[in-house]
């Protein structure tokens, strides 16, 4: 952000001290629909994240679910895994 040079409006006709009134008030304008329009952007975000969230939480406890009904396969370490899964992709 730059400093505001006072001193030119000082030496200004009313004309063009109207017209930089203007101009200013215009910007003003455009950076409060900015704003708006982020702050609008953030809820919306906020509120898929949360959403997101949720979700995450009830898959986890679907995923619980189906380990104790015996669901889901288990493997004794890892070679096993990746036979396992060597076997499923052929």
């Amino acid at each position: 952000m730059t400093a505001i040079d006072y001193q030119k409006y000082e030496t200004m006709d009313k004309t063009t001290l109207l017209n930089a009134l203007l101009q200013e008030e215009e910007k003003q304008k455009q950076l409060c629909k900015q704003v708006s329009l982020q702050n609008e952007l953030i809820s919306y975000l906020t509120s898929q994240v949360r959403d997101r969230l949720e979700q995450g939480g009830s898959s986890l406890d679907m995923a619980i679910e189906q380990m104790k009904n015996g669901e889901v396969e288990s493997f004794k370490n890892f070679d096993e895994y990746k036979k396992a899964m060597q076997k499923s992709d052929a």
